[in-house]
């Protein structure tokens, strides 16, 4: 077995436990909030927290196990084929970037967040 192969089934792992445990928290707490129902509003202490849950979902996805065992593959599967179109192509390098750039900060500072 190669490095790679044995190192992607470890991985697949917390991935499979972690991820659909956050977003069944996310799902709860956008019923319990009041978006799933017409009669309640949120506070805005409440929709200040639902906001920053939504954004640590977002960027949960950024990190490892989740970046290189879902978001990157995907990320690659829609980026590769758009690099062929002249105009839209030249895009595809920074996005790529951005991309990268963001995973590493992120998977930095996600302990201080």
């Amino acid at each position: 077995p190669t490095p790679t192969s044995t190192s992607s089934t470890p991985a697949a792992a917390p991935a499979a436990l972690s991820l659909p445990s956050a977003i069944a928290r996310q799902l709860v707490f956008w019923f319990i909030s009041g978006k799933g129902s017409r009669h309640s509003t949120l506070s805005t202490v409440e929709a200040g927290e639902l906001s920053r849950r939504q954004w640590a979902l977002l960027f949960y996805f950024t990190r490892d196990p989740i970046w290189s065992v879902l978001t990157k593959p995907a990320l690659e599967r829609i980026l590769g084929p758009l690099e062929s179109i002249p105009l839209l192509g030249m895009a595809i390098g920074p996005i790529r970037s951005m991309a990268e750039y963001y995973q590493s900060l992120h998977s930095q500072t996600a302990g201080a967040v």
